[in-house]
């Protein structure tokens, strides 16, 4: 046998003298969930969630559920011997940044869970409007020596896709308030829309809840409703997520430039649309979600002790119907829907009042946790 091969085959004995020694090292790799889908969503919505300002034992319960929300991607190992210095790196793909982190596992034989804290790429998340698989590479380095790499691919489902529930053992977690995240007054095209509602004429300004008066409140109300039925805003039933889940149960939710660009609406796109501009002008409103549907909620007054309800799947509808302290606004056009919708919002909740089914997404209150996704 000559030198070369010598050499050759000295290497090779050396390579598998050290995959054994690291091997003996630690045993790790992804752990198995039933669904590797990621909701960009959910990212966005919580990325400013910090578990630790939530004291009181409700909260608390909800720290939990959020908890289980944001386990994107868990990590085991297993180290064989006491106090083994951990650098686990994620490397960058085109949805996250680079990151690593360092540690010690105590105990030989333990096993540790080690769930990653990915650095996303926010305004790429934004723009995902269909679902992709990306894999994710992960790189250990044992007590400074190289113990290789594992990859999982993972499904990032569509920017629309809203969470509603999660499936958790035999428990189903509620997450209805994710809807929040598409409330966004802050959006270019809000002020466009506000803009339209002043050139009705129904109103010279929008002052919120200043002056105290709760005709005041309708009819900016009044006026937005005008605004959106002249642009021709109407319902239209497509609420299905584009791929079924066994653990996620979620609603496409369009965002505000696609329903006021194709101008149709289903009853979460319409009630988030609106609940944004109520929000752009200061009158605070609520979402009203119940089995299969939702619709809008508003206080009346500062004090929220009146709360109004509006139908929003009725945009673009020419129903009739009569309630005495509107009859100001008789003759002003989309006044006959808009009181319909106002009167078909009051059915539906009392309808559903007493249901558990029935669930009041608070905007205000909401916004202590849950922001806006920014689309």
């Amino acid at each position: 046998m000559n030198i070369k091969k010598i050499l050759i085959l000295l290497s090779a004995i050396l390579l598998l003298i050290t995959s054994c020694s690291l091997f003996q090292l630690i045993e790790w790799g992804f752990e198995e969930k039933n669904d590797n889908s990621i909701y960009p969503s959910v990212v966005l919505a919580l990325a400013g969630y910090d578990e630790n300002n939530e004291v009181d034992v409700q909260n608390s319960k909800r720290n939990q559920s959020i908890r289980i929300l944001k386990d994107y991607v868990s990590i085991y190992l297993v180290p064989k011997d006491d106090n083994t210095k951990i650098e686990v790196e994620v490397k960058e793909s085109e949805y996250w940044y680079a990151s690593k982190a360092v540690f010690t596992c105590d105990k030989a034989d333990d096993r540790y869970i080690y769930k990653p804290v990915i650095n996303w790429k926010y305004d790429v998340l934004r723009k995902l409007n269909q679902p992709t698989p990306v894999n994710m590479v992960v790189q250990l380095t044992v007590n400074g020596e190289d113990a290789g790499e594992r990859s999982k691919t993972l499904n990032l489902r569509s920017i629309n896709e809203c969470v509603f529930a999660m499936r958790d053992g035999e428990r189903l977690i509620d997450f209805n308030m994710l809807f929040a995240a598409y409330v966004n007054e802050d959006h270019p095209l809000i002020q466009q829309i506000l803009k339209e509602g002043l050139e009705t004429g129904i109103i010279k300004s929008y002052k919120g809840y200043q002056g105290g008066k709760e005709m005041n409140v309708y009819a900016q109300v009044l006026s937005i409703w005008n605004a959106l039925e002249t642009r021709g805003i109407h319902y239209s039933n497509l609420i299905e997520s584009s791929q079924s889940s066994p653990v996620y149960f979620s609603q496409r939710v369009r965002t505000i430039e696609e329903a006021l660009t194709y101008s149709q609406a289903n009853c979460v796109d319409g009630t988030v649309l609106f609940a944004s501009l109520l929000k752009a002008i200061g009158i605070d409103p609520v979402l009203i979600r119940v089995p299969g549907h939702m619709f809008l909620g508003f206080y009346v007054n500062r004090e929220h002790t009146k709360m109004e309800f509006l139908e929003t799947t009725l945009l673009g509808t020419e129903e009739t119907g009569l309630k005495e302290e509107l009859t100001q606004f008789l003759g002003v056009e989309s006044y006959d829907s808009f009181l319909k919708a106002i009167e078909k919002g009051k059915e539906r909740y009392e309808q559903y009042k007493d249901s558990a089914t029935f669930k009041m997404i608070d905007i205000k209150e909401i916004r202590k946790y849950i922001k806006p996704i920014g689309m």
